[in-house]
């Protein structure tokens, strides 16, 4: 075994979580078969801390395979709202079930056809019947940002609610837009009523002037970019890595330079 893979594997039984990080950094940096032989070896040790390093160690090598082929998929800008916001809820949530929350969000679709919601107010009175609230714009929580999350617990981001109500409109035909005003996201129809998610208030108009559609591709990537925030500010090292890696990987970078030290870039020089 190479001297610095074997150095690198002690140390991830170190009593210090913080050098057990580095070592598992170091490790995910080099990669390879020779690390998943020695893996695949010490997967069932009876230490109990090195165990549960080395099934962390395994799960992230597996997603980011996975990840490389969805993040591919993300570089296409015809990928379906849901689809996508449900592929990014597996990021965070990698054990949920992908059927289930497909399933979830069928009910909720073909509930809401039951309703004639073919205006933006009734769409607004609909979601607001339903009980969908708006989370707090400085409270930072993945689970606001998880789409299989907020449609169990019915609170979220307003960006994740506005694509909620856009997705339950155009099943019943009416086409709404995502826009940024004032620091919120809501929806807009063709006549220019706007909806706010905070309150699912439509009582004004928005005056004249551009506005900018958040298509797709930039809904998902401001969802990955704040459970990214989340990641960090929690020091979850595994989600660090499958989030970052995810949205260097869907935006062309082939690299985690991006990533503070030690999640993915260089360690710093230091000096007096």
């Amino acid at each position: 075994m190479n001297k610095i893979i074997k150095h690198l594997f002690k140390l991830l039984d170190d009593e210090n979580p913080q050098s057990a990080s580095l070592a598992m950094a170091e490790l995910l940096s080099i990669e390879g078969k020779e690390v998943e032989v020695v893996l695949r070896k010490m997967q069932e040790t009876e230490n109990p801390r090195l165990r549960k390093r080395i099934h962390q160690l395994q799960s992230i090598m597996s997603i980011r395979k996975r990840r490389k082929l969805m993040a591919g998929s993300f570089m296409d800008k015809g990928i379906d709202l849901f689809e996508g916001l449900l592929q990014i809820h597996l990021l965070w949530y990698d054990n949920d079930s992908e059927e289930g929350m497909t399933s979830l969000w069928n009910q909720l679709l073909e509930e809401s056809s039951k309703s004639s919601l073919n205006t933006i107010e009734k769409l607004g009175k609909y979601m607001l019947d339903k009980g969908f609230s708006c989370s707090s714009r400085d409270d930072i929580d993945a689970d606001f940002y998880c789409i299989g999350i907020v449609l169990e617990e019915m609170t979220g981001a307003d960006f994740i609610l506005c694509s909620i109500g856009k997705l339950i409109a155009q099943k019943a035909g009416l086409d709404l837009k995502i826009i940024h005003v004032n620091g919120s996201y809501v929806l807009i129809d063709r006549h220019g009523q706007i909806l706010f998610p905070a309150n699912w208030d439509c009582s004004q108009k928005l005056g004249s002037g551009v506005v900018r559609e958040w298509d797709n591709h930039m809904i998902f990537k401001l969802t990955s970019s704040l459970i990214l925030v989340h990641a960090l500010t929690t020091d979850s090292f595994r989600y660090i890595h499958t989030i970052g890696s995810f949205l260097s990987r869907s935006s062309g970078i082939e690299n985690e330079d991006f990533l503070p030290y030690p999640y993915g870039g260089n360690q710093p020089q230091t000096g007096l």
